[in-house]
């Protein structure tokens, strides 16, 4: 009876370890140019894969993808498979500076730390910087994609830029292709990247909404100011009232007139910064 019960547990154990192991291989690293950063709500529920690390003054050291998860929710910050900082911390603060966004965070033990997100000129996230004096100085360097899969990406993915939107008639005729997306809204996911063989996209049509979800008649567009506490850009609201197993869509647009993101379902998809 032991045996078996010892048989069961190391199943279970090489089968959690196992997964583990397999969704940390299938991990990519998170680039620069993913995502731009203007206020700091928006990395809750963000992932990040770092490409280098730097202890101390050290010279930085490559690190295989997904070796290293930084996660945020809106309480914790987790550097998940980082033997250097082993459990989670907490956030007691956060707020913007001069080189990006702060977080003072505590261990269990409420000992302070503070984790900066350091951003370029153009509102990238490039590096994260870690200080306490008990687990003293980390830095995890995000990876640079090349100048030629960027212009890939760009010319594959809808970028924010693209399009001028004001009402639903400017959408008609255009298809946007998202670049990352949420699959579980009511459970706060986390961003995914979108692959191309993916096949994600939205083509909108006078009365029809196109989408990998099935094609919707839609019976009514209507456009409102809108205001994210979350996101301040946000501006407007375009809803979809939609006839099919999906019953609406919205179109969130920022100040600039331009789709920052789209809701079908409980889903939520972001265009290319």
């Amino acid at each position: 009876m032991r045996i078996i019960l010892f048989l069961i547990c190391f199943c279970s154990l090489f089968c959690v370890t196992s997964q583990y192991s397999l969704a940390q291989k299938n991990m990519e690293f998170s680039y620069i140019t993913d995502k731009k950063y203007r206020v700091i709500h928006e990395f809750n529920d963000q992932v990040f894969v770092p490409a280098a690390y730097q202890l101390e003054i050290e010279e930085p050291d490559p690190i295989k993808a997904g070796k290293v998860v930084i996660r945020f929710s809106k309480n914790q910050v987790i550097f998940e498979g980082s033997k250097e900082l082993p459990e989670p911390f907490y956030i007691s603060n956060k707020y913007k500076s001069k080189v990006g966004f702060v977080f003072e965070l505590m261990d269990k033990r409420n000992r302070p730390a503070k984790l900066k997100a350091v951003l370029d000129q153009d509102n990238y996230v490039f590096l994260f910087y870690f200080y306490s004096k008990k687990w003293g100085e980390h830095s995890y360097y995000l990876a640079e994609k090349s100048a030629y899969d960027l212009a890939e990406d760009k010319s594959y993915f809808t970028t924010r830029s693209k399009y001028f939107i004001r009402t639903y008639s400017n959408l008609v005729g255009k298809k946007i292709t998202p670049y990352t997306y949420v699959a579980d809204l009511s459970n706060g996911g986390e961003q995914e990247k979108i692959r191309k063989d993916d096949n994600f996209y939205f083509d909108f049509k006078e009365n029809e909404l196109v989408t990998h979800h099935g094609s919707f008649e839609i019976k009514n567009a209507k456009t409102f100011e809108y205001k994210v506490k979350e996101n301040p850009a946000i501006k407007a609201r375009i809803d979809l009232d939609l006839k099919g197993k999906i019953k609406k869509a919205y179109v969130y647009v920022n100040f600039k007139k331009e789709v920052e993101f789209i809701d079908i379902g409980n889903e939520r998809y972001f265009l290319m910064p």
